[in-house]
């Protein structure tokens, strides 16, 4: 500790930080190999739901913070482009025809946006 000019402390506590070990090593493995497996189709939802199946309990804010330091990014799926309109999407008929002339009253009525008759 004189050679290296530090202090005791500070030559414990690097000496105690190399002894850290990571509880998840085990874990990180294994979400490494699914993501793998399953050429990173799997989110953390699939994953949490494959490592509870294989014994590990987890939580799945902690899976979710593994696979963001670690990087894995699952790949999104995009819907199909569907330009069915349906019964809603058609046109009313033109009754009127743009004559707005009613020959007596609450003889026409129209639908508002809403639904309702104005």
């Amino acid at each position: 500790m004189k050679v290296a000019n530090i202090a005791k402390s500070s030559f414990y506590y690097y000496m105690k930080r190399n002894k850290v070990v990571d509880k998840y090593e085990a874990i990180r493995t294994r979400i490494i190999a699914l993501s793998k497996q399953h050429k990173g189709r799997y989110g953390y939802r699939r994953m949490l739901f494959q490592l509870k199946k294989e014994g590990y309990k987890i939580n799945h804010k902690t899976v979710l913070r593994l696979t963001g330091e670690m990087g894995l990014k699952s790949i999104i799926r995009l819907k199909k482009y569907r330009s069915y309109k349906g019964e809603e999407g058609k046109t009313a008929p033109n009754i009127l025809k743009r004559e707005f002339n009613a020959e007596r009253p609450n003889r026409y009525y129209t639908l508002t946006r809403d639904g309702n008759t104005g």
